[in-house]
């Protein structure tokens, strides 16, 4: 391959060209090393330049794609520099690249210079999805065992504690973070910044969402943050920038989601088929039904929901009971038994909450509210007994060593509202006798 037709596809991807420049990159690929320099000067002058760099100019982007590729290490510094400008600055050089590739760029490049990236970090200058991508590669590098627990632990403590003032999505960057990398000891840090009102809920959710994401693992990506394996400059190739040969795709049926979703989300009736007195009983006995469970009384749980259903509502609560997995954190490992059964009863409760969907609820609160108030109840029962029984001194030390999900004041609240609506009265005093502490 001739030194003309390098040169003649590094101008081609110089600027802008409406189709994928697939000869061009694979002319590349195999001329890397003197692509090198070229690369380098591009982001020398895109990072000198930004207010004069022409709108068709894609070199400098290019370059990034080529350097992750190719995990350059030396280019590292000179990158990190690069994406440090202005939020503004950098939407006009790298535009949605900052969110969909940097992080994958950034760590593929890295080069051991751990001070760099927690400094960027704190840099409130820079923008924030930069920093966000920064802490995404520390996170990695501790899922690869390349930075100790401790140290990841307690820059994100010191990311916690910071004060900000316009950029501060980064605290919720940083609980994304703990929760990706299974920190736990983090969670009363986190607990913190939810009562403060600085997390984002629209990205980790609520507090309940997050907890459940600590201990949420993928069977075929359980240890990825972001892209290990090198990034290719081909990862590009769909994007709007090009010239596309697929045919446009039908717009979504939106109100064919909305029934979907509805139909999925919402309260199902069970039917039940009825037993006849004389019929074997449905328990396996042998006997009839009228000798057997006819008038046995039922279980408390069973009364509220089948299990079918309070399984279904626990599809995302931390797994327990389960085969363990080496490496792998456990609700078990924290708390005891009897704390993780009056817990899954308060999420069951709680966590039920109305689903909306383009703006439209698809599932009624008000037709649950009896079985979330026979879950709180059940629940209540046990935590009464368990003060008593360990003549525990206040709520709030309840809260410090049992509390999962839910503090004490917040279910509570939730118990009380619902008995007076109920007009239980007698209940109702009882609740308010710890409430009111």
């Amino acid at each position: 391959m001739g030194q003309l037709q390098f040169k003649e596809a590094l101008e081609h991807i110089t600027y802008h060209t409406p189709a994928f420049p697939q000869e061009e990159f694979d002319i590349i690929r195999q001329n890397f090393d003197e692509a090198k320099p070229f690369f380098y000067e591009a982001l020398d002058y895109t990072h000198a330049n930004p207010e004069s760099v022409p709108d068709e100019y894609e070199l400098h982007f290019y370059a990034l794609l080529f350097l992750g590729e190719f995990k350059d290490r030396d280019s590292f510094e000179k990158i990190v520099e690069y994406v440090s400008v202005t939020s503004d600055q950098l939407d006009f050089l790298l535009g949605d690249f900052v969110t969909e590739g940097l992080k994958d760029v950034i760590y593929n490049t890295y080069n051991g210079n751990l001070e760099l990236l927690k400094n960027t970090i704190r840099n409130k200058d820079v923008c924030i999805y930069v920093r966000s991508a920064m802490l995404d590669v520390m996170g990695q590098l501790f899922l690869d065992g390349m930075l100790a627990k401790e140290d990841l632990q307690n820059f994100l403590k010191e990311q916690f504690a910071a004060k900000e003032d316009e950029q501060e999505e980064i605290y919720t960057f940083a609980v994304e973070i703990s929760c990706k990398c299974h920190l736990v000891e983090l969670m009363p840090d986190i607990r913190k910044l939810y009562d403060e009102d600085k997390i984002d809920s629209f990205i980790v959710g609520s507090y309940d969402d997050c907890l459940d994401l600590m201990f949420q693992y993928y069977e075929n990506n359980d240890l990825n943050i972001l892209c290990k394996s090198p990034v290719s400059a081909d990862q590009i190739k769909d994007w709007p920038m090009f010239e596309q040969n697929s045919k446009k795709k039908a717009k979504p049926d939106y109100e064919k989601l909305i029934k979907n979703l509805s139909e999925n989300t919402a309260p199902k009736p069970q039917k039940k088929r009825k037993i006849g007195r004389n019929d074997p009983c449905p328990c396996g006995s042998g006997k009839k039904y009228k000798n057997c469970c006819l008038n046995k009384p039922k279980e408390v749980m069973t009364q509220i929901e089948s299990d079918e259903e309070r399984e279904k509502r626990l599809r995302y609560y931390p797994p327990v009971g389960t085969e363990r997995v080496e490496s792998r954190i456990y609700l078990e490992d924290y708390f005891d038994k009897e704390s993780i059964e009056t817990d899954q009863l308060l999420y069951l409760a709680m966590k039920d909450r109305p689903v909306s969907f383009f703006g439209i609820n698809v599932s009624d609160k008000s037709t649950n509210k009896k079985r979330e108030l026979a879950y709180l109840l059940e629940a209540f029962d046990r935590f009464r007994d368990r003060m008593q029984k360990e003549q525990i001194p206040s709520i709030a030390a309840y809260d410090k060593k049992y509390s999962i999900h839910y503090l004490c004041k917040e279910w509570l609240a939730e118990l009380e509202a619902l008995l007076q609506e109920s007009g239980d009265t007698e209940e109702r005093d009882e609740v308010l006798k710890y409430y009111n502490e």
